[in-house]
């Protein structure tokens, strides 16, 4: 649903009402009682503030609704309702100025190439062949460290097969569409260099390759996942999509801006726990929740490491019961 009205107003004094629905009107009586709720002009103040007000069928809460400045909108339009609790995408919000952040994309040479690139390029192979690729994403692949019994091999279809592979082939992988319901990873390193169909093929420019067991498991802390998700476009339900494009706005914290042994225990900690299987994301942030789980380590190392003063336990919480997790309504 969306709340539209014209303006003259600047672009910095300009705002967007966004509506929440946690459940469906059931019938068009409902829709208008719902909308007769919807009072922009009530709200004291934007989701960055924490200000929102509930939606409410009789005495069930079915929504929220909350107002965003527009400036704040450039990288991403669907970035304040990724979740459906508001107090998670005010998080989102707030996690932008609570860690020094800049653009992944500065330590980045190459994004590589999608899915239809891919299958266009090669067919999935029974046989050896020196093409290996990471075909699909699979429910078993639970560990940030892949070895070659999760990369399969491709047969060449096309003359620029060759090309494709090496240009874009690495052991650095970022999920394209991950399933929140049941996949468990945004980010893993492969054995071999490979190409992927589910996966974005990633080649840190060579002074950062000794940075990637800290952007492997930036991306999969909560830190990482939120930021992620928030330049994503939620496609349905619990399956989210990230074209190449949207890599650009993916942020990852300005290594000049803390110490330089970070890297280095990031490397201890990721050799410490590479083999190690995560859960599903519900599953982890249930963990966390309970002072539990691999998340819960990831995300306690930059806690320490980047002197953020935050508690992210009612944030599990909330994350282990949000709906585009568990797929159960709240």
């Amino acid at each position: 649903m969306f709340v539209v009205e014209k303006t003259n107003k600047l672009l910095k004094n300009r705002e967007v009402t966004y509506i929440n629905l946690w459940n469906k009107p059931s019938n068009e009586i409902k829709s208008i009682l719902y909308s007769f709720q919807i009072k922009p002009k009530e709200l004291s103040g934007y989701l960055s503030d924490g200000i929102y007000k509930i939606i409410k069928d009789g005495d069930k809460e079915v929504g929220a609704y909350y107002k965003v400045k527009q400036h704040d909108l450039e990288e991403n339009w669907l970035s304040p309702c990724v979740f459906a609790n508001p107090n998670l995408n005010k998080f989102i919000v707030d996690l932008k100025t609570i860690v020094k952040l800049e653009y992944f994309s500065k330590y980045v040479l190459n994004n590589g190439i999608d899915i239809k690139q891919v299958k266009t390029a090669f067919s999935e192979s029974a046989t050896i062949t020196p093409y290996r690729i990471v075909w699909g994403q699979q429910s078993s692949m639970k560990s940030i460290f892949l070895d070659n019994n999760f990369i399969g091999y491709g047969r060449i279809k096309s003359r620029n097969a060759i090309r494709l592979h090496n240009d874009n082939s690495s052991t650095f992988m970022i999920s394209e569409r991950p399933h929140l319901n049941n996949d468990t990873l945004i980010a893993f390193e492969t054995q071999v260099n490979s190409l992927a169909t589910a996966f974005w093929e990633i080649k840190l420019k060579n002074n950062f390759n000794d940075c990637m067991p800290l952007f492997i498991l930036w991306f999969n802390s909560t830190f990482g996942l939120l930021l992620y998700l928030s330049i994503s476009t939620n496609s349905m339900g619990e399956i989210f999509k990230t074209k190449k494009g949207q890599l650009e706005f993916l942020k990852s914290p300005n290594l000049k801006e803390y110490s330089d042994d970070i890297i280095l225990k990031a490397k201890q900690l990721y050799d410490q726990i590479k083999t190690d299987d995560f859960q599903s994301f519900p599953e982890e942030f249930l963990l966390a929740s309970q002072e539990k789980g691999l998340r819960k380590q990831i995300d306690d190392f930059f806690i320490k490491e980047l002197n953020l003063d935050i508690d992210l336990g009612p944030y599990y919480a909330m994350l282990a019961n949000e709906p585009i997790l568990t797929l159960k309504r709240l």
